[in-house]
């Protein structure tokens, strides 16, 4: 079947909502539907952002020790947003790019637009597993839903496992090999 590559995106952040809070964390992987998912190039980001922080107390607990890891080891913004460049440009040099996440359209993409991350090469259709996964539940269910579907172990909240949650559960929807062995 001549399925095209996309990418598979994920983000961490301190809110619900972009303008009350910050991206910690970028989670991306190219996936061309052939190579074993031990060799995707992947691609995380840890941002550092400015003091104090702010955001939803629920993501400011469940992101704690990401927090910790942003402020020891983390990029500034700028950076940031030239390494998530960066890595578009070097698995899809000038083509635009198919992106794949659970509820990417409406949380991640936003997210990145309004903290100033060129998306301007994403294609305007993103794949979202759990429309794959419509037929199954009779909704559109949640990673999580998805996860213990397909056998798939728990969603972690990091940002680079969640997005291969998404390539395992894309794969195993469009019966494609997920490993070599």
């Amino acid at each position: 079947m001549g399925y095209k590559p996309y990418l598979s995106l994920d983000i961490e952040t301190t809110n619900l909502t972009p303008d009350k809070g910050f991206i910690l964390e970028i989670g991306m992987i190219w996936d061309d539907l052939v190579t074993p998912l031990e060799d995707l190039k992947t691609k995380r980001i840890v941002i550092r952002n400015p003091e104090p922080i702010f955001g939803g107390y629920i993501a400011l607990q469940m992101n704690a020790d990401l927090m910790i890891e942003c402020n020891k080891e983390g990029v500034p913004p700028h950076v940031a947003a030239a390494e998530f460049k960066s890595f578009l440009d070097e698995v899809s040099p000038d083509k635009r790019i198919t992106v794949a996440g659970k509820n990417a359209a409406g949380f991640d993409i936003p997210w990145l637009k309004m903290h100033g991350f060129k998306i301007d090469r994403f294609k305007h259709r993103i794949l979202d597993p759990g429309s794959m996964y419509f037929e199954e539940f009779g909704y559109i269910p949640n990673l999580t839903e998805i996860n213990n579907h397909i056998n798939n172990g728990t969603v972690t909240h990091n940002a680079v496992e969640d997005a291969m949650d998404v390539v395992v559960a894309i794969r195993t929807k469009l019966g494609v090999v997920l490993n070599e062995d």
